[in-house]
């Protein structure tokens, strides 16, 4: 943490307006769940191919997180990093900047996301040290960024990664987590939290695949 550092001035500028989240009942129930946590997350899949759909805000909102790591091959994109720094912006006040890691304030708080341009399902280019892994939402393989597999293909080796008591959230555009995981949670050494179930909405294949079983928070026994 880096709240003695000299040159970082408490904001009196940052907000922590989330009310665009109020009718979400799982970022709700993590939010509940990981507010006094303060953890390391390290989430993959993250980078928006439009403006408007960062998920920085959402992320931060549902683990408040002291640290992130944001994986995605496409932020070797200025473009895309310059999206990310407006959503930032959008409820905190960025401080700094050293290399890829940008610093902010939030209640008073000095918190810090490090983006990686890299595979994330690489056992080498994932962080050494999280708590958390949080999938993106809109995970695929994009053209002219060769990729083995998208994070949910590679789960197990994530998961290994991911220490005892640490916890997975999964790709939130779907209605059914079942199908996110390639063998059953229980057999990669997941415990499942809680649960919710969809409210009233379906995506897409989902309606192919889907039980409509629900999204779930789950923790590495």
């Amino acid at each position: 943490m880096m709240t003695h550092n000299k040159h970082l001035r408490i904001s009196k500028s940052a907000t922590t307006d989330f009310l665009e989240f109020k009718t979400d009942t799982f970022l709700q129930k993590l939010h509940i769940f990981f507010a006094k946590k303060h953890p390391i997350v390290f989430a993959a899949g993250t980078a928006p191919m439009t403006k408007d759909r960062s998920e920085i805000k959402e992320i931060f909102f549902a683990t408040n997180f002291s640290h992130a790591y944001f994986a995605d091959p496409m932020y070797k994109v200025s473009q895309v990093l310059e999206w990310e720094q407006e959503s930032l912006r959008s409820f905190a006040e960025i401080k700094k900047r050293e290399s890829n890691t940008l610093y902010f304030f939030v209640n008073n708080i000095i918190r810090s996301i490090t983006f990686l341009p890299v595979d994330a399902t690489i056992s080498e280019t994932m962080p050494k040290k999280f708590n958390i892994f949080f999938s993106g939402k809109r995970v695929g393989l994009y053209p002219g960024f060769p990729l083995r597999g998208t994070p949910s293909d590679y789960l197990a080796e994530i998961i290994k990664k991911l220490p005892r008591e640490g916890f997975l959230v999964p790709d939130r555009d779907l209605t059914d987590d079942t199908i996110y995981f390639p063998i059953t949670p229980q057999e990669l050494g997941l415990q499942e939290v809680f649960r919710v179930k969809p409210q009233g909405y379906i995506l897409g294949e989902d309606i192919l695949f889907s039980e409509n079983k629900g999204l779930a928070l789950y923790k590495k026994v």
